[in-house]
């Protein structure tokens, strides 16, 4: 258990990583009267603005995206600093907070969207669902937390 310990900075920083690879994948699930659509992390993140999709910034689901690979740097490049569990129940924190927001994405994108065309149609009614992206970012992002806290606790 004490070689997990020694490593978990770098599993912290490498979730951080993945989850903001996970961006790629389809975040929301759309479904209107016109059918079903998927839109990736990246394009709800920062908008789109091509011939297919139009839509706009959410920034509150870009900060959802970009602080575990904070948490992950903070944890990873304090391992051995005074103040390490300090940093490391920071970079806790923080992977909870993403985790929590990841879990509430459905609700910010209809919060946050403004106005949503697919195919050049104004779409006024649809449903929101959670893509394969946001599921999976939602899980590591726990986890990493999970794991963390555990690995504070074990005494060398």
């Amino acid at each position: 258990m004490e070689m997990f310990k020694k490593y978990m900075p770098h599993i912290s920083l490498g979730a951080g990583v993945l989850i903001l690879i996970l961006m790629f994948l389809p975040a929301i699930s759309i479904r209107n009267v016109s059918g079903d659509h998927d839109i990736l992390g990246f394009f709800v993140a920062f908008g789109s603005n091509s011939a297919s999709l139009k839509l706009s910034m959410n920034l509150v689901l870009l900060l959802s995206f970009l602080l575990p690979i904070i948490a992950g740097l903070l944890h990873f490049f304090t391992r051995k600093s005074e103040k390490s569990k300090l940093f490391q129940f920071i970079s806790v924190g923080l992977f909870v907070v993403s985790g929590g927001l990841f879990f509430s994405a459905p609700a910010l994108f209809d919060a946050f969207v403004g106005e949503l065309w697919i195919d050049n149609v104004l779409i006024n009614t649809y449903i929101t669902n959670y893509g394969l992206g946001i599921i999976f970012a939602a899980v590591f992002s726990l986890l990493t937390a999970l794991t963390s806290v555990m690995t504070a606790f074990i005494i060398e």
